[in-house]
């Protein structure tokens, strides 16, 4: 076993993909759904850089077809489908067409997203429903048609979902979009292990605070100011930022070995929030051992002071029995006693004084 280990690790090297090429995805086929919005539209032109061909999915005819048209004037190969990705029969048509014009999906990108920010008890059916079904049953379609097409041909895959900052810590005024992202979440994880075998990857970058069609309404000063307080980067994110994991998370060269991870790119935002929540455990624990602490001390000063106060209160006690026991019987040799029978008589010795017990080796005897 360990005479092979030398062996698999020269393999490795010598099949390892040059530098240049690790970020290369020159003849992959890239499906970005949502690629009519703000962050979609960045996602297709860093991807058609990197050397993929791509299909703009998104419910826009004029956007994607604008958008695909830059992109082949860019000399990139490029087509678009219009579809309202919540319908699976649309997605199937598009897969179809997709197949025609560029060829297999290798690469899926699902970047849908709508939001709001209804009070929770303001919240309608047709609201919860609407935002769950374009967030996140959209994507499951798309998972289901594209990932079953990449299994078809046995060739792996990439799955990209587009998650948020939401899904893992709640955020004020947005219940509704936070609850359809942790679900992005959970159907990420979910499909990596059922599609490891088939050699599909399926990943998820988390997003922090992005200027977007679908936050802009809800970004008023004072909330981007609480935002920038908890983030470390002390600013916004841009769309071109969120390129470079893309493209990683795509590359089987660069990433082979990665599935099943979120990914955030927020600028510290959940880092933050979480240093923020040990912070004030650890304070909790250093007040609560300092307390133990004060006890402690309290009961060793009293530990310590045990015996001179005892040895004091039995001098005072002594003491005050002595002149009590003079006044009521008399001196007798420094100490009297009375017998069985009621008759006083001296002890026949020399009494012993009550700091007797506090400082002889032997105590009271």
């Amino acid at each position: 076993m360990h005479d092979a280990e030398p062996e698999a690790a020269a393999r490795s090297s010598a099949d390892a993909a040059p530098v240049g090429e690790l970020f290369s995805l020159r003849g992959k086929v890239a499906a970005v759904l949502g690629g009519t919005g703000v962050l979609g539209g960045a996602f297709c032109r860093g991807l058609a850089q990197a050397g993929a061909a791509i299909a703009v999915l998104g419910r826009s005819e004029e956007k994607g077809a604008a958008l695909a048209s830059e992109l082949r004037g860019a000399g990139h190969r490029a087509t678009h489908a219009a579809v309202d990705a919540t319908r699976k029969a649309q997605l199937e048509a598009a897969a179809t067409r997709i197949e025609a014009d560029l060829g297999g999906v290798d690469i899926l990108v699902n970047a849908p997203g709508i939001n709001s920010a209804t009070p929770f008890f303001e919240i309608g059916e047709d609201e919860w429903r609407r935002i769950l079904d374009t967030n996140l049953t959209s994507v499951f379609f798309a998972c289901q048609v594209f990932g079953a097409q990449m299994v078809a041909r046995g060739q792996g895959g990439c799955i990209i979902n587009i998650s948020s900052a939401s899904s893992e810590i709640p955020l004020s005024r947005v219940l509704t979009y936070g609850v359809s992202k942790a679900g992005i979440n959970n159907l990420t994880r979910w499909l990596a292990r059922e599609l490891a075998p088939h050699g599909v990857r399926v990943n998820a970058m988390i997003p922090g605070f992005f200027p977007a069609e679908q936050n802009r309404k809800i970004l008023a000063p004072e909330r981007v100011e609480a935002i920038l307080r908890h983030t470390m980067m002390g600013r916004l994110g841009e769309a071109d930022e969120l390129i470079g994991t893309m493209i990683w998370l795509a590359s089987e060269p660069a990433a082979g070995f990665v599935t099943g991870a979120l990914i955030p790119v927020d600028g510290g935002f959940t880092a933050m929030s979480i240093r923020g929540g040990f912070w004030v455990l650890g304070s909790g624990f250093w007040v609560l051992g300092s307390g133990f602490w004060v006890l402690g001390s309290g009961f060793w000063v009293l530990g310590t002071l045990q015996r001179p106060l005892i040895c004091a209160s039995l001098i005072l006690g002594a003491t005050w029995f002595g002149w009590w026991r003079a006044i009521s019987t008399g001196p007798c040799c420094g100490a009297t006693a009375r017998s069985r029978n009621g008759r006083g008589r001296c002890c026949g010795r020399p009494a012993r004084p009550a700091w007797w017990w506090c400082w002889s080796p032997g105590g009271r005897r």
